[in-house]
């Protein structure tokens, strides 16, 4: 299985060791945010979508209130990181770019005193539990010696972080962020597995 894959390496990603993760949805599954937070001690990199670049921004109806339903999960795990004094080695990045929308994913791992990946999951998880434990996902991975693969490796990834911003305490007290009641009821029933 390719979770127990990814899970593997959450939990064993050593001191200076860098992993990246691209997620259209950050609601990880509580294996992998465990594994992130009490094992791995490598420094990781967590990159989803702003609210104006989640697909479902200003959509009508019940659909409109993901984007926000999405924002209380990723403050709920920014705070756990914050609490726990993590902040200097779990950082996560939002994909914001007007006009656009958010869809990518995948992992990209580089080795401590390495300067480039070397190891990169390419395929369709999201790393939620939806992901894991119900759909059908595929994905790849991909360990490489031959520096061209890896400058193609670390030039995709910088593509897309690039278009980021860091999250911060002030990104949940700005307006726009902060959710509509019925999201800060519904969402803490509807994140359990």
């Amino acid at each position: 299985q390719d979770s127990e894959v990814t899970l593997n390496l959450l939990k064993t990603a050593p001191p200076g060791s860098l992993l990246r993760i691209a997620t259209s949805y950050l609601n990880l599954t509580s294996e992998y945010r465990e594994a992130l937070i009490r094992h791995c001690e490598g420094t990781c990199e967590l990159l989803t979508a702003h609210p104006s670049a989640n697909g479902f921004f200003g959509a009508k109806g019940v659909a409109g209130g993901i984007p926000a339903a999405y924002t209380l999960i990723e403050k709920s795990f920014f705070k756990e990181i914050e609490r726990r004094g993590l902040d200097h080695r779990i950082k996560l990045r939002e994909y914001i770019r007007p006009g656009w929308t958010y869809h990518a994913k995948g992992l990209w791992y580089t080795l401590p005193s390495h300067k480039r990946p070397c190891f990169t999951l390419i395929g369709s998880s999201n790393f939620g539990y939806r992901s894991v434990k119900r759909d059908l996902e595929c994905q790849i991975g991909l360990v490489t010696r031959n520096e061209g693969l890896q400058e193609a490796l670390e030039y995709e990834h910088n593509r897309l972080f690039k278009k980021s911003e860091p999250v911060t305490t002030q990104t949940f007290n700005q307006r726009d962020r902060i959710p509509p009641t019925w999201d800060v009821i519904v969402v803490p029933i509807n994140a359990l597995p």
